[in-house]
Protein backbone atom coordinates (compact mmCIF):
# COMPACT_ATOMS: atom_id res chain seq x y z
CA UNK A 1 0.00 0.00 0.00
CA UNK A 2 1.52 3.43 -1.16
CA UNK A 3 2.15 5.30 2.01
CA UNK A 4 1.88 9.32 2.12
CA UNK A 5 4.56 11.63 4.13
CA UNK A 6 2.87 12.95 7.16
CA UNK A 7 5.59 13.96 9.31
CA UNK A 8 5.20 17.52 9.10
CA UNK A 9 1.32 17.28 9.53
CA UNK A 10 -0.16 17.66 12.69
CA UNK A 11 -3.63 17.74 12.46
CA UNK A 12 -5.32 14.48 10.90
CA UNK A 13 -9.01 14.44 9.95
CA UNK A 14 -11.09 10.36 9.19
CA UNK A 15 -14.22 12.34 7.35
CA UNK A 16 -17.51 12.28 9.36
CA UNK A 17 -15.39 10.17 12.16
CA UNK A 18 -13.07 12.46 14.07
CA UNK A 19 -9.84 14.06 14.19
CA UNK A 20 -6.85 14.43 16.50
CA UNK A 21 -3.94 17.25 17.30
CA UNK A 22 -0.56 15.49 17.88
CA UNK A 23 2.71 17.85 19.12
CA UNK A 24 4.84 18.23 16.28
CA UNK A 25 7.44 14.88 14.97
CA UNK A 26 10.66 17.07 14.91
CA UNK A 27 12.43 18.35 17.16
CA UNK A 28 10.46 15.78 19.65
CA UNK A 29 8.57 18.45 21.63
CA UNK A 30 8.52 18.26 25.37
CA UNK A 31 4.49 18.64 25.44
CA UNK A 32 2.94 14.81 25.08
CA UNK A 33 -0.49 16.06 24.89
CA UNK A 34 -3.46 14.81 22.43
CA UNK A 35 -6.46 15.94 21.53
CA UNK A 36 -8.98 14.14 20.15
CA UNK A 37 -12.17 15.27 18.53
CA UNK A 38 -15.09 13.88 17.99
CA UNK A 39 -18.00 15.90 15.53
CA UNK A 40 -21.30 16.32 16.13
CA UNK A 41 -23.26 13.07 15.10
CA UNK A 42 -19.88 10.97 14.69
CA UNK A 43 -21.11 7.62 16.31
CA UNK A 44 -17.24 6.41 16.53
CA UNK A 45 -15.88 4.77 19.72
CA UNK A 46 -12.52 4.10 20.77
CA UNK A 47 -13.48 0.24 21.41
CA UNK A 48 -12.70 -1.46 25.07
CA UNK A 49 -8.82 -1.68 25.32
CA UNK A 50 -6.29 -1.68 27.90
CA UNK A 51 -2.67 -0.29 28.28
CA UNK A 52 0.15 -2.56 30.33
CA UNK A 53 3.51 0.14 30.58
CA UNK A 54 1.38 3.57 30.94
CA UNK A 55 -1.02 5.01 32.61
CA UNK A 56 -3.46 7.15 30.71
CA UNK A 57 -5.17 10.27 31.88
CA UNK A 58 -8.28 12.02 29.73
CA UNK A 59 -9.62 15.28 30.42
CA UNK A 60 -12.86 16.72 28.94
CA UNK A 61 -12.37 19.96 27.32
CA UNK A 62 -15.79 19.98 25.37
CA UNK A 63 -18.84 18.15 24.95
CA UNK A 64 -20.10 14.89 26.97
CA UNK A 65 -18.29 11.49 26.63
CA UNK A 66 -19.38 8.06 27.62
CA UNK A 67 -16.38 6.44 29.31
CA UNK A 68 -16.36 3.26 30.31
CA UNK A 69 -13.71 2.19 33.23
CA UNK A 70 -14.03 -1.17 34.42
CA UNK A 71 -17.16 -2.66 34.82
CA UNK A 72 -18.35 1.16 35.37
CA UNK A 73 -19.81 3.09 32.49
CA UNK A 74 -20.54 6.90 33.15
CA UNK A 75 -20.82 10.55 31.30
CA UNK A 76 -18.15 13.21 32.26
CA UNK A 77 -18.02 16.32 30.94
CA UNK A 78 -15.05 19.66 31.68
CA UNK A 79 -16.18 20.00 35.26
CA UNK A 80 -15.75 16.03 35.97
CA UNK A 81 -11.32 17.20 36.31
CA UNK A 82 -9.06 14.55 35.23
CA UNK A 83 -9.74 11.20 34.42
CA UNK A 84 -7.37 8.31 35.60
CA UNK A 85 -7.02 5.12 33.96
CA UNK A 86 -4.58 3.31 35.47
CA UNK A 87 -2.69 0.06 33.76
CA UNK A 88 -4.49 -2.65 32.46
CA UNK A 89 -8.17 -1.08 33.01
CA UNK A 90 -10.11 -1.81 30.24
CA UNK A 91 -11.24 1.00 28.75
CA UNK A 92 -13.49 3.08 26.46
CA UNK A 93 -15.06 6.54 25.26
CA UNK A 94 -17.10 8.06 22.66
CA UNK A 95 -19.54 11.17 22.41
CA UNK A 96 -22.48 10.78 25.17
CA UNK A 97 -24.96 10.90 22.74
CA UNK A 98 -23.97 8.35 20.03
CA UNK A 99 -25.12 5.35 22.60
CA UNK A 100 -28.75 7.02 23.24
CA UNK A 101 -31.25 4.22 22.53
CA UNK A 102 -33.62 4.31 19.85
CA UNK A 103 -36.28 5.17 22.10
CA UNK A 104 -34.57 7.78 23.57
CA UNK A 105 -33.83 9.44 20.19
CA UNK A 106 -37.43 9.06 19.00
CA UNK A 107 -38.67 10.72 21.96
CA UNK A 108 -36.22 13.77 21.40
CA UNK A 109 -34.93 13.04 25.24
CA UNK A 110 -31.29 11.84 24.16
CA UNK A 111 -30.01 15.88 23.90
CA UNK A 112 -30.65 16.37 27.91
CA UNK A 113 -27.21 17.08 28.77
CA UNK A 114 -25.43 14.69 26.20
CA UNK A 115 -23.50 17.41 24.19
CA UNK A 116 -25.01 16.87 21.12
CA UNK A 117 -25.06 20.17 20.07
CA UNK A 118 -21.09 20.56 20.07
CA UNK A 119 -18.22 18.57 19.08
CA UNK A 120 -16.76 16.60 21.47
CA UNK A 121 -12.53 17.42 22.55
CA UNK A 122 -11.13 15.46 24.82
CA UNK A 123 -7.00 15.53 25.72
CA UNK A 124 -5.22 12.75 26.33
CA UNK A 125 -2.13 11.65 27.75
CA UNK A 126 0.16 9.34 29.54
CA UNK A 127 2.61 8.20 32.63
CA UNK A 128 5.24 7.75 31.37
CA UNK A 129 5.34 10.92 29.43
CA UNK A 130 7.63 9.18 26.82
CA UNK A 131 5.64 10.49 23.27
CA UNK A 132 4.75 7.24 22.30
CA UNK A 133 1.10 8.21 21.98
CA UNK A 134 1.48 10.15 19.31
CA UNK A 135 3.35 7.84 17.39
CA UNK A 136 0.80 5.36 18.10
CA UNK A 137 -1.58 7.65 16.80
CA UNK A 138 0.31 8.69 13.69
CA UNK A 139 0.81 5.35 12.31
CA UNK A 140 -3.42 4.13 13.07
CA UNK A 141 -4.53 7.33 11.57
CA UNK A 142 -1.90 7.52 8.46
CA UNK A 143 -2.66 3.93 7.92
CA UNK A 144 -6.53 4.76 7.80
CA UNK A 145 -6.48 7.43 5.88
CA UNK A 146 -3.74 5.52 2.92
CA UNK A 147 -6.39 2.95 2.98
CA UNK A 148 -8.05 3.01 -0.57
CA UNK A 149 -11.41 3.42 -0.52
CA UNK A 150 -12.27 1.17 -3.41
CA UNK A 151 -9.97 -1.94 -1.95
CA UNK A 152 -11.54 -5.23 -1.90
CA UNK A 153 -11.31 -7.81 0.89
CA UNK A 154 -8.04 -8.85 1.09
CA UNK A 155 -6.33 -5.56 1.33
CA UNK A 156 -8.96 -4.41 3.91
CA UNK A 157 -7.74 -7.52 5.88
CA UNK A 158 -3.93 -6.63 5.34
CA UNK A 159 -5.07 -3.22 6.85
CA UNK A 160 -6.43 -4.48 9.99
CA UNK A 161 -3.53 -6.41 10.30
CA UNK A 162 -1.14 -4.11 9.96
CA UNK A 163 -3.24 -2.23 12.67
CA UNK A 164 -2.94 -5.17 14.99
CA UNK A 165 0.90 -5.18 14.40
CA UNK A 166 1.03 -0.89 15.45
CA UNK A 167 -1.49 -2.02 18.50
CA UNK A 168 1.12 -4.35 19.88
CA UNK A 169 3.99 -2.46 19.38
CA UNK A 170 2.47 0.66 21.21
CA UNK A 171 0.97 -0.57 24.45
CA UNK A 172 -2.61 -0.52 22.76
CA UNK A 173 -4.41 -3.74 23.36
CA UNK A 174 -8.14 -4.18 22.13
CA UNK A 175 -10.69 -6.64 23.69
CA UNK A 176 -11.53 -9.14 21.63
CA UNK A 177 -13.77 -11.12 24.02
CA UNK A 178 -15.64 -10.96 27.06
CA UNK A 179 -15.27 -13.22 29.66
CA UNK A 180 -16.89 -14.07 33.15
CA UNK A 181 -15.08 -12.65 35.56
CA UNK A 182 -14.51 -16.20 37.21
CA UNK A 183 -12.36 -15.36 40.19
CA UNK A 184 -10.04 -13.22 37.76
CA UNK A 185 -9.68 -16.06 35.59
CA UNK A 186 -11.69 -14.23 33.00
CA UNK A 187 -9.30 -11.26 33.00
CA UNK A 188 -6.35 -13.52 32.27
CA UNK A 189 -8.07 -14.97 29.28
CA UNK A 190 -8.99 -11.98 27.52
CA UNK A 191 -5.24 -10.81 27.91
CA UNK A 192 -4.30 -14.12 26.72
CA UNK A 193 -6.63 -13.74 23.34
CA UNK A 194 -5.82 -10.61 22.83
CA UNK A 195 -1.73 -11.25 22.93
CA UNK A 196 -2.08 -14.19 21.13
CA UNK A 197 -4.16 -12.63 18.45
CA UNK A 198 -1.69 -9.36 17.89
CA UNK A 199 0.85 -11.54 18.83
CA UNK A 200 0.85 -13.41 15.99
CA UNK A 201 0.14 -10.58 13.42
CA UNK A 202 3.09 -8.98 15.17
CA UNK A 203 5.59 -12.23 14.34
CA UNK A 204 4.34 -13.14 11.24
CA UNK A 205 4.59 -9.14 10.10
CA UNK A 206 8.40 -9.66 10.31
CA UNK A 207 8.43 -11.65 7.33
CA UNK A 208 6.80 -9.50 4.99
CA UNK A 209 7.13 -6.11 6.36
CA UNK A 210 3.95 -5.60 7.66
CA UNK A 211 5.83 -3.17 10.79
CA UNK A 212 4.16 -1.47 13.56
CA UNK A 213 5.83 2.05 12.61
CA UNK A 214 6.56 3.76 9.27
CA UNK A 215 9.05 6.30 8.36
CA UNK A 216 6.35 8.22 6.03
CA UNK A 217 4.50 8.67 9.97
CA UNK A 218 6.34 8.59 12.39
CA UNK A 219 8.75 5.80 14.64
CA UNK A 220 10.67 5.59 17.82
CA UNK A 221 13.83 7.20 16.05
CA UNK A 222 11.56 10.88 16.55
CA UNK A 223 11.33 10.15 19.86
CA UNK A 224 15.18 10.76 20.15
CA UNK A 225 17.05 14.16 20.67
Amino acid sequence: MPRTNYRSQTTFTVPSQGSVSLPPLRPPSPNHEVYITFPISSKIATGLHWHETHTEYLQIIQGVALVTLGDSTERYTAKSGVITIPRYTVHEYRRADSAASKAEREAGEEGDGDGRDVDLIIKEWTDHADGEKAIFFRNVVGLILDRDPAAGALQNLRTVWNLFVVFWEWDNFPRFVKMPRLWGLGNTVERRVTWAILGMAALIGRWVGVRGAYEEYGTKEDLRP
